[in-house]
């Protein structure tokens, strides 16, 4: 990691977020909001900050910024530091960095151009394939479907059809088992383990469910990886991107699927409840002697500087398969990722490698203040 310039400046930093009791308080579905921020993670950023030696002006939320903004309250920040993640629409995760980017206040992370693409993992996933390098590196050719809101199925990469969605096409497209997702959903948001489809008389009716329960999104139907899952945690911003740990998703054999009696080896809304009793999964740290270190590492790092992501960010990946030489494909790119420090996949890897949780937050505000600067001097680069 760089060397830290701001430590001995204390700076004012404007930590903007939006608190998930707060919705929930007003009566907003805790489903629908499940990736705000809650309590002990704004904390744990407070904390970090303050122990660096800032002064934190809490700002909660879009509506409170703009109201910051129209007092000119933001001309005594120096920097913010973005954790919103937005309360409505598609993009809502692009709503802030939009306002900044106007007003031109330095911020932390992703600008909104790559939030949108990421905050879609149907648009990342188009990304991905539009970009050679990337299409290339994973070696996936696989095709995926996207269930439209007007019930109109657009393949990707195909002309796009008028005509009633036609299940039997996915059948004819794609091989079992699958796995079907809303597209904007974040921290597990709508996976359950009904998500990976075994039987193809199941498909219909939980990509029904996934629509209805979820109407202002797409549902994104595709392959289903069987193989290891890693998250690969990066600082940094382009050149100076860097790779802090791996961790690997190891899975608990005994815990099965309902009726199929399958073992449930992803990721879901319990399993991520309750991960730090270990429910479903454990992190294991990877070794850089692991034979796929190298290779994780490169898809890891490609993936989060095509797409423009900057001071952080996490890349999920899995491999095709456990036959030995399966691909690994990046199954989502997180701009604005987990940093509660107790849990967070990002913060435990951090913790794994020997970096305190205070050194990943002054090193986001590093970033950022030299990204800035850059721009202002002109020169290219961050």
């Amino acid at each position: 990691m760089r060397s830290r310039k701001t430590r001995e400046s204390p700076l004012t930093v404007a930590f903007i977020y939006d608190r998930k009791v707060e919705h929930i308080a007003h009566g907003e579905s805790q489903h629908e909001y499940a990736d705000l921020s809650d309590d002990v993670t704004i904390g744990g950023i407070t904390e970090a900050l303050e122990r660096l030696g800032h002064r934190v002006v809490h700002v909660s939320g879009i509506k409170a910024l703009v109201k910051d903004l129209a007092a000119h309250k933001h001309k005594h920040w120096d920097v913010v530091f973005n954790y919103s993640k937005g309360s409505h629409g598609t993009a809502r995760g692009t709503q802030v960095p939009a306002l900044l980017e106007e007003y031109q206040i330095p911020f932390t992370f992703s600008d909104a151009e790559t939030l949108t693409i990421c905050g879609d993992k149907a648009k990342t996933k188009v990304f991905k394939c539009l970009a050679t390098m990337l299409f290339k590196l994973t070696r996936n050719y696989r095709w995926f479907w996207i269930i439209t809101k007007s019930q109109r199925a657009n393949m990707l990469w195909c002309p796009n059809t008028d005509d009633p969605f036609d299940y039997s096409e996915v059948h004819k497209k794609l091989s079992y088992p699958l796995f079907v997702k809303p597209t904007s959903s974040s921290q597990c948001n709508g996976i359950t383990a009904a998500n990976k489809i075994v039987q193809e008389q199941d498909l219909q009716h939980e990509v029904e469910k996934l629509r209805s329960q979820f109407k202002d999104q797409e549902i994104l139907i595709e392959n289903f990886l069987g193989g290891r899952e890693f998250t690969v945690a990066i600082s940094g911003t382009g050149e100076f991107a860097d790779v802090i740990g791996i961790s690997e998703l190891v899975w608990d054999t005994h815990l099965l699927r309902g009726r199929d009696k399958i073992h449930i080896d992803f990721t879901t809304e319990l399993s991520r409840r309750e991960r730090c009793v270990n429910k479903g999964f454990t992190l294991e740290n990877v070794p850089s002697s692991d034979p796929l270190w190298g290779e994780v590492v490169e898809l890891g790092l490609k993936a989060y500087t095509a797409l423009g992501c900057r001071d952080g960010g996490r890349v999920d990946i899995r491999l095709t398969s456990e036959e030995q030489g399966s691909a690994p494909c990046v199954i989502e790119v997180d701009p604005i990722f987990g940093m509660r420090p107790d849990r967070s996949r990002y913060a435990l890897i951090a913790k794994s490698n020997e970096v305190a949780y205070h050194d990943l937050i002054q090193e986001f505000l590093d970033s950022a203040i030299q990204r800035h600067e850059a721009m202002e001097r002109g020169t290219v680069g961050i």
